[in-house]
């Protein structure tokens, strides 16, 4: 199975990193899909995804697994036991939720949509990241990390999100809010 979201806009003048995700024209190939208990009742939608897996074709980035059980409705996302892998990192999430007047406020998912997650036992690699935003100087640091997420993409909190390297090299405790967004 396999799909594309096509947006004509992909002609762009614009330069595009090789390897970046281009969420405007994302190219999503070699699907495979298994889930059970969807069930569709008073405008909610509801199931588990066992496994996915997935490759997006024009930046390579391969997902090698995707499972988590979900409960969608107007305005309210809640995902639950989200387990995420590809070649270099392995994520996982015990809940991850988002808030938001109605599907209007996606187009500026960075100021109107409100998130909150619980990372728990996750190791991130830089070189999945870099997929999402360039990155590249810092390829190949993996970090381990346990927290929690909340708020909106440009303006969120932190609560004791633990950060350390696998070698035990690096170790950090982050507490904190971050208010406008990077220049990346």
């Amino acid at each position: 199975m396999a799909f594309s979201l096509d947006n004509f806009k992909r002609r762009t003048k614009r330069k595009i990193r090789e390897g970046s995700i281009i969420w405007s024209d994302f190219d999503c190939v070699n699907v495979y899909a298994r889930g059970k208990n969807l069930h569709i009742q008073n405008g909610i939608v509801s199931g588990e995804l066992q496994s996915c897996r997935f490759q997006e074709a024009r930046s390579g980035l391969r997902i090698d697994n995707v499972s988590t059980k979900f409960n969608i409705r107007e305005g309210y996302v809640n995902i639950m036991d989200i387990h995420i892998k590809d070649k270099y990192t392995d994520l996982h999430l015990p809940y991850f939720r988002m808030i938001y007047d109605g599907a209007a406020a996606f187009k500026d998912y960075i100021g109107k949509v409100r998130m909150s997650a619980l990372l728990k036992d996750s190791e991130i690699d830089t070189r999945t990241l870099d997929y999402f935003a360039d990155i590249s100087g810092a390829a190949g640091i993996k970090l381990r990390l346990n927290g929690e997420f909340d708020g909106t993409v440009k303006d969120f909190k932190l609560n004791n999100i633990k950060i350390d390297t696998p070698e035990g090299k690096f170790s950090a405790i982050v507490n904190g809010r971050v208010s406008g967004l990077p220049a990346i």
